[in-house]
């Protein structure tokens, strides 16, 4: 019972559109890492990161900016990033005060990035703010379409047959 409470809460907490990190406190040795690992399955991309792990906080303490430090994890942990939903579980992170600065930064910056272009393999490798995704592409790409249809009437016109 208490397994699934908790599950549900994260849930609400994933649900906010605006949501902030999530920091769970407890006890040693009382399942946080379980019911965290558990409720990874729940998203698109899952990256567990340890830093009781050198290597991992060595990253966090030379990261310059947070898009970085999610691309060098990704690679590090072999994990391809897919579009969707992703979650990042520091475990530890009171080994790191660089990290725990970081938490402000996830919130400040990464919800204002999306995916904008996609490679061969379906790999985001370009982004941009929120806003621009938004707004901005839709409004390039219907700019596109008239102009598209514009230049096609013309052409229908010239040929001498009216456009239906």
């Amino acid at each position: 019972m208490f397994k699934r409470d908790v599950i549900l809460e994260l849930q609400r907490w994933a649900d906010k559109p605006n949501r902030k990190p999530l920091v769970l406190r407890g006890a040693r040795q009382v399942g946080k890492t379980s019911i965290v690992n558990e409720f990874g399955r729940n998203f698109d991309n899952y990256l567990y990161v340890n830093l009781e792990d050198q290597e991992l906080l060595s990253l966090f303490n030379i990261a310059s900016n947070v898009h970085e430090l999610l691309l060098d994890l990704f690679a590090i942990k072999g994990i391809v990033r897919q579009m969707g939903r992703t979650l990042l579980f520091i475990d530890e992170i009171q080994n790191s005060p660089k990290a725990i600065a970081l938490l402000r930064y996830f919130y400040e910056e990464l919800p204002e990035s999306m995916a904008i272009h996609f490679n061969i393999n379906n790999e985001a490798d370009n982004w941009a703010s929120k806003n621009f995704a938004l707004f901005g592409l839709p409004i390039i790409t219907a700019c596109w379409q008239m102009f598209c249809c514009i230049v096609s009437d013309i052409a229908e016109n010239k040929k001498g047959n009216s456009p239906k």
